[in-house]
């Protein structure tokens, strides 16, 4: 006779084995919930957000974050805990990925087991083995077992239909009727993505992506980062970005052999879930090597404003120079479009009247730059022309960014979120897209440190023409 308690354990193991989704999120343990808040308050947006995103660093459980809502949503089985949006019938989903390799690989084998290497896996994924027709699958024909669609029971009795789709079938491929609940597990290129929104328009449709983002500040991704822009324009979209040091799975030293194999130009993306331009950067420096948090600033040292204006965007950053050790900190930033100068004028003085600015500013049926910068000196400002040779400008802020002679507050987010997307196109051009705190800072590095100054030097300059003269 079989040992009882030999083959109780083995039944335990089995019930592991074949219903991952109900020991997920422990309760208790190292793995337990409260260590996750980044995933749960990810859950959570679901009940009030249409449009969501978990962009997160490699190995942060973006997969299975994403997984495991979708075996939720489509059993019916929702853990005692949840707090985010519940269907309550069984529905028809779309799970999507980059290409049918990494659907198969991924997506497919986080929801189902993976059954391409071994069909007696089918249910050691996310979605119990008890809850799938294993007659109704269907697999894609020369593809080693890729799963076209799957039959899941609902516990309201039906059956909820999951397809699996790729990118790289085009977008004709993600037309259709309406889809609840979308799951995509790569960044989707910008077309397939917005037949994906289409898709939930009439059914209040929810869409859920998880990625990392290796392709740099795409359309996708900048949609995401200006979450809260699309709220006010009446949107339903959230991001939640989740590094390694969000989540309690990764060990120290697993961090640094990923970190070791990672190329420099990625490592904020895999490690922070941070979007970067890529291999095009204009300044391809970690912000580790020169990101600070905010520290006193001696009254010795110089003080100067570098300065972009157009309606649009209007931008200026505030620098600090040490000329001892021939260093700069931007210790403040100012950013924003479509209001008057008069508006404009008041904030960059707020920083201190004192203060020289050098810079250019785009002309919109109002005469040259020059012209302009005029109306902002009759508001009150010390503000010159600035050199403009832009390699020349380049190659010296990245001198001084890549030999720690140029430092950055933390704070000064708005300025990292433009250097994280600066970069060279194809043809070697600077992509002219939101490059505005950018702009300033060149100008202030290039021209403005010749003329930076202390308040004890600028209160014994009375004659602002004769100290202050237009830069040519």
């Amino acid at each position: 006779m079989a040992d009882p308690a030999a083959r109780l354990l083995e039944l335990l193991q089995a019930e592991h084995r074949f219903n991952q989704l109900a020991y997920m999120f422990p309760d208790t343990g190292p793995l337990r919930r409260e260590l996750y808040a980044k995933h749960m308050s990810f859950i959570t947006l679901g009940a009030t957000t249409r449009e969501r995103c978990f962009m997160g660093g490699n190995g942060v459980g973006k997969s299975v974050l994403g997984g495991f809502e979708t075996a939720c949503h489509a059993t019916g089985r929702y853990p005692d805990w949840w707090t985010g949006y519940q269907f309550n019938t069984s529905i028809p989903m779309w799970v999507g990925g980059d290409t049918n390799e990494t659907v198969r690989d991924i997506t497919q084998a986080k929801l189902f087991g993976n059954v391409a290497k071994d069909p007696e896996l089918l249910g050691t994924g996310l979605i119990p083995r008890d809850a799938i027709d294993a007659e109704g699958i269907r697999f894609r024909p020369n593809t080693n077992r890729a799963i076209d669609f799957a039959r899941v029971k609902n516990k309201d009795g039906g059956w909820t239909v999951i397809n699996l789709k790729s990118y790289e079938q085009g977008r004709k491929a993600w037309q259709g009727t309406e889809i609840p609940w979308i799951w995509l597990d790569e960044e989707p290129p910008l077309d397939i993505y917005v037949e994906c929104v289409m898709r939930g328009r009439t059914t209040a449709g929810k869409i859920a992506l998880t990625f990392t983002p290796l392709s740099g500040w795409t359309d996708v991704v900048d949609g995401f980062m200006k979450w809260e822009q699309a709220l006010a324009e009446g949107g339903s979209k959230r991001l939640i970005t989740c590094g390694w040091d969000d989540i309690p799975h990764l060990g120290e030293q697993e961090k640094r052999e990923l970190l070791a194999a990672t190329p420099g130009y990625l490592r904020d993306a895999r490690r922070y879930g941070t979007p970067v331009a890529g291999k095009g950067k204009v300044y391809p420096v970690d912000e580790k090597d020169f990101v600070i948090p905010p520290i006193p600033l001696p009254n010795h040292y110089r003080r100067v404003y570098g300065f972009d204006g157009g309606w649009y965007n209007t931008a200026a950053v505030w620098l600090a120079y040490d000329k001892d050790t021939d260093t700069v900190y931007l210790y403040s930033e100012y950013k924003r479009g479509e209001v008057e100068i008069p508006i404009h004028a008041a904030a960059i003085k707020s920083r201190g009247l004192w203060i020289p600015g050098v810079g250019d500013a785009a002309a919109i049926n109002q005469g040259d730059g020059e012209q302009i910068l005029k109306l902002y000196k009759k508001e009150g400002l010390k503000l010159r022309l600035a050199e403009k040779a832009v390699d020349a400008g380049l190659q010296d802020v990245l001198g001084r960014i890549a030999t720690g002679r140029f430092k950055v507050f933390s704070t000064c987010q708005k300025w990292l979120e433009e250097y994280r997307r600066y970069s060279y196109d194809d043809q070697g051009r600077i992509r002219k897209q939101d490059d505005h705190l950018m702009d300033a800072t060149r100008y202030g590095v290039v021209s403005g440190l010749k003329i930076a100054t202390t308040p004890q030097v600028a209160a014994a300059q009375p004659n602002e023409e004769l100290t202050f003269g237009l830069y040519r």
